[in-house]
């Protein structure tokens, strides 16, 4: 047997999209040589829960291209840890479904490979090249993005409420109407982010150029500290409730789509991964979080997409895989419409006609990317234990402020070392 040339393009060719090689050339180019029964391969970890939508958004590529793609669906939880243990070696998958804040870790850790996407960047949408891009380079394609919202139940509340002192007024009017869930809000730092943002709180303070100022923490500052006072407030009074906690209490998803079924939900601050259980649970809305006294919420956007894995020995073909083919508006329709996702391809958006897409998208127009700096790291588990002991009563905002600050900041100082 012959042996297999040398790749006859280089790795910087083979990584842009429309600006390079086509994806069917570099086929050809790799498989030059070989017998006709060899065939390319790649392996994608994908998130159990959207297993079936990629097999679906990829179902031609197999036949089209004769590259077997493998999408093998693995617990989201632990996706990043087990890819962080397995890439290194060389035994991870070619391509990895990452959340947004993986992005910075990744990158950091040198475990995935920066992806020129050519004229194509112009169709993604900015705030989610943003998230993904590190040091002026971008690592990944983002498929689908969302920020948080309020879910409002149309049959217990009619209008929106837009500030949150016309939520404090809300709130006290339900209860004593005999609504048991006036106001439900997640035990979640990422959820909390928005909100602080209207009173004035914040994580890490903006630069004029978008970046963040991790030395300038603001989760001791007097939003901070006024926001978790408006929930300690709503909570004494009885009209504040909360969804999951770090310790597992408080009321499930499965527990809030029956109260919502019996009317006693009226508001309900969370995210587009309620929309399955809300959907069965008779009529909703998707609104934009109120206003506070510093002005709009601004929460974090997330966005969900696929890296390279820059140690895979296939890392060029899984680069122009993104690149070329699911960088599209096929795929990405497909995606779109299978997820009910807010697509992060922005010809996909804005040919967006259903209800509940369009309002996702409204509710998240104030929404900016999520630090990508490693030390965010530090923020999320004490953040989420200061909520549960604020939500459950147990201690004061003003306490909770100063002691999640205090260990931000010295996991902060951990990280520079």
């Amino acid at each position: 047997m012959n042996p297999v040339p040398r790749l006859a393009v280089t790795r910087r060719t083979a990584l842009v999209g429309l600006g390079g090689m086509s994806l069917a050339a570099f086929l050809a180019a790799c498989t030059s040589g070989q017998s006709t029964s060899s065939t390319q391969k790649l392996s994608l970890w994908m998130d159990s829960a959207f297993t079936a939508a990629m097999k679906k958004t990829v179902s031609g590529f197999s036949d089209k291209f004769g590259v077997s793609l493998d999408v093998q669906p693995k617990d989201y939880g632990t996706i990043l840890a087990n890819f962080q243990q397995a890439a290194p070696t060389g035994s991870g998958p070619d391509l990895l479904d990452v959340n947004i804040n993986f992005i910075g870790p990744l990158v950091d850790a040198r475990l995935v490979d920066a992806i020129d996407f050519g004229a194509k960047l112009s169709k993604l949408d900015e705030r989610a090249v943003t998230g993904y891009t590190v040091d002026g380079k971008q690592y990944g394609l983002p498929l689908a993005i969302e920020a948080t919202n309020m879910w409002r139940n149309p049959a217990v509340v009619s209008e929106p409420v837009t500030t949150f002192d016309d939520l404090a007024k809300v709130g006290a009017d339900l209860q004593a109407k005999g609504i048991k869930y006036p106001f439900l809000i997640d035990v979640n730092a990422y959820v909390w982010q928005g909100m602080a943002r209207a009173f004035g709180g914040y994580v890490f303070a903006q630069n004029s150029d978008g970046s963040y100022n991790v030395q300038d923490v603001g989760l001791d500052n007097a939003g901070t500290i006024a926001c978790l006072q408006f929930l300690a407030d709503g909570v004494a009074a009885g009209w504040v409730k909360y969804a999951g906690a770090a310790d597992n209490s408080g009321l499930d998803v499965g527990g809030a789509g029956d109260a919502w079924k019996a009317g006693q939900v009226g508001l309900h601050l969370s995210g587009p991964w309620m929309l399955d259980t809300y959907k069965k649970s008779g009529p909703f809305e998707i609104d934009a979080i109120p206003a506070g006294p510093a002005g709009p919420a601004v929460s974090w956007l997330s966005a969900r997409g696929l890296v390279v894995n820059s140690n895979s020995k296939s890392s060029a073909l899984g680069a122009t895989f993104l690149t070329d083919y699911l960088a599209a508006d096929g795929p990405m329709t497909t995606w779109a419409k299978t997820t009910s996702k807010l697509s992060a391809w922005t010809p996909v958006q804005q040919s967006a006609a259903d209800k509940t897409t369009l309002a996702f998208a409204a509710a998240s127009t104030n929404a900016q990317p999520i630090p990508q700096n490693a030390e965010l790291n530090g923020f999320w588990t004490p953040m989420t234990d200061g909520l549960t002991l604020i939500l459950q009563g147990k201690s004061s905002p003003a306490e909770v402020a100063s002691n999640v600050a205090q260990q931000f900041r010295t996991s902060i100082a951990s990280t520079a070392k």
